[in-house]
């Protein structure tokens, strides 16, 4: 009986679309995302850094 009240209320109605943007949730998703890489980016810099300090290359004459 409920699915034949729905189906006669959306049978007499006018459904509007919205148009699909970006949401607030997935812009915010993805500036942390890319803050994330960037910070990960900077540590593997930093530790690359580091590594070559500690294990200097040899000099060939």
């Amino acid at each position: 009986m409920t699915v034949a009240a729905i189906d006669r209320l959306v049978h007499h109605s006018t459904i509007f679309e919205r148009h699909k943007g970006e949401s607030y949730r997935g812009k915010e998703a993805a500036r942390q995302q890319k803050i994330q890489r960037d910070n990960d980016k900077v540590q593997r810099r930093h530790q690359s850094s580091k590594d070559n300090d500690n294990h200097p290359q040899e000099q060939h004459p």
